[in-house]
């Protein structure tokens, strides 16, 4: 087969008899490796594929061909599939078989894939797996999700994070408000996985503001006070902002203070008061990793927005130096030609058009050298060079 080609059905149908009767195992794993490449709707054309991949997800001995079989199952919306994949789900013994069907089912839309996902999520004994259905409920995005996670987000000590994180990729305004309702978990380690998700949603969590202020100002743990102040730099609304423009002046605790200067800085630019704080910290404090780190992501941010601005001014100097050749009118150092290949008149290639053009260069070339501008007429007025792209490709 040459590379890049699809592959023949002959080839395919080489590899489902493999996978169906060879008693190699890497043969079979091969076999199964190659029908996953293929685009889903080749998979979903062929009458052979599906009905092997279901056959292998149910009845194979071999754990890795079960899971990789659901792997393969993937994006597919296949009511059949969907529904192996969640017996899988449900009862396959090997835990890393029901992690790959909870996570196949993440990319189905069908009604019966939710109620599953959400007994999955509750009941598994492997906490992976209960993550992996969390996590796809998230990404299916339905909102009748939102309950079931919010009470893993309260009573489940291991997956309480991916729960948070279906949240923020739920989207919608009841997941913000769910987010912003549990802001009063006394769990340290659960309120940050909240407060990580309403960062992620940015300005769509604005209303979290007046609570996330106050935990800001008041939590006893200060690494969660960090978290606060460090989201509300992303909502970008007044009352957060003028919320971390007063609590900078205020602030006596140096590792608090570090994270008010960060936002201050990230907000309002590397002339602020707190890109001046950093600088002291930097030089004076003793910082933590996370500290350094962020320090060294600002100031990366920093440096790519400089070299754009210049990059920027540089384009609009130069852009400026161009108009003035052409409002000039043309000399004997500058020439304007509307077309280079095109002729407007026979609305086809001109040889001739091609020859005066290179008339020109050469001129230009013997002499003191000049300017010629191609897609400008005669006045100086712009006429493109769309015509003209084609033909030089």
């Amino acid at each position: 087969m040459v590379k890049g080609e699809s592959p023949s059905s002959d080839i395919i149908s080489s590899w489902i008899h493999t996978l169906k009767t060879d008693s190699n195992k890497s043969n079979r794993h091969k076999s199964l490796f190659n029908i996953g490449g293929l685009d889903k709707e080749t998979i979903k054309k062929s009458s052979e594929i599906i009905p092997t991949l279901l056959s292998c997800l149910k009845n194979d001995s071999d754990p890795g061909l079960r899971a990789e079989s659901a792997q393969t199952l993937s994006y597919l919306n296949h009511k059949e599939a969907a529904e192996a994949l969640i017996k899988a789900m449900s009862n396959d013994r090997d835990g890393i078989v029901r992690l790959h069907a909870a996570r196949a089912l993440g990319t189905y839309e069908l009604p019966e894939v939710i109620p599953a996902l959400v007994r999955t999520m509750q009941q598994d004994i492997f906490h992976r797996v209960r993550s992996e259905a969390a996590y796809s409920l998230g990404q299916i995005g339905n909102e009748s999700a939102i309950p079931f996670l919010v009470e893993i987000i309260k009573n489940d000590d291991e997956i309480y994070f991916t729960a948070a994180t279906a949240l923020y990729y739920i989207h919608s305004s009841k997941a913000v408000t769910s987010l912003i309702n549990l802001l009063n978990i006394e769990d340290s380690n659960k309120l940050s996985s909240i407060i990580n998700a309403l960062e992620l949603l940015g300005k769509k969590a604005q209303k979290a503001t007046p609570l996330l202020c106050k935990i800001a100002r008041n939590h006893f743990s200060s690494w969660i006070r960090a978290k606060a102040i460090y989201a509300l730099g992303y909502f970008d609304g007044k009352e957060a902002n003028s919320f971390i423009q007063d609590q900078i002046e205020k602030e006596e605790d140096a590792y608090i203070l570090f994270w008010y200067a960060l936002t201050h800085a990230r907000l309002f630019g590397k002339e602020s008061k707190g890109a001046e704080l950093l600088i002291k910290f930097f030089a004076v404090h003793h910082m933590d990793d996370d500290q350094i780190n962020e320090y060294r992501l600002l100031h990366r941010k920093w440096f790519y927005e400089d070299e754009k601005k210049e990059k920027s001014t540089k384009e609009q100097e130069k852009t400026k130096v161009i108009m003035k050749q052409i409002m000039l009118r043309e000399s004997n150092k500058v020439e304007f030609k509307s077309y280079l290949r095109w002729n407007e008149g026979t609305k086809q290639v001109s040889k001739e058009l091609e020859f005066k053009i290179a008339k020109t260069l050469s001129a230009f070339m013997n002499s003191e050298g000049g300017t010629l501008f191609i897609g400008v007429n005669d006045k100086g007025g712009y006429v493109g060079i769309e015509k003209d792209m084609p033909l030089l490709m």
